[in-house]
């Protein structure tokens, strides 16, 4: 028995070329891993103005590229019966049958029916729900 020259000589060629792949494989793997690591990180030197101009930047990017939620502004008009009509797509008769019955936002002074568009426009989401 060989005493000193350690468990590597007592093993065939063949089994020591196996042994030492697989070593080689592992350090590979390992090394490969680390390499990933490094390339991710990135390390950069600016001013705080330069960092401020990049995120204002970016974020405005950002906000141009949203088209998802593109808020739309709309006015509140008060709109006559027949504008009313128009823009629910009713005619005037079947507009005073709904505000005779308190189905429809209105406002009424003296003898004359007027609708606030956003009201109408709140009315139509109602109906969709």
């Amino acid at each position: 028995m060989l005493v000193g020259m350690g468990i590597k000589w007592l093993l065939t060629p063949r089994t020591r070329n196996n042994l030492n792949k697989k070593r080689n494989e592992t350090k590979n793997k390992k090394m490969v891993t680390k390499l990933k690591k490094m390339e991710t990180k990135v390390f950069i030197s600016m001013t705080k103005d330069e960092l401020e101009t990049l995120i204002i930047n970016c974020v405005n990017a950002c906000l141009r590229n949203d088209k998802t939620k593109k808020v739309e502004v709309i006015e509140d008009v008060l709109m006559t019966i027949q504008e009313a009509a128009e823009f629910l797509h009713l005619s005037v008769p079947t507009l005073y049958s709904k505000c005779s019955k308190g189905e429809l936002p209105v406002k009424k002074r003296s003898k004359r029916l007027y609708f606030s568009k956003l009201e109408l426009i709140s009315y139509l989401n109602e109906g969709s729900r």
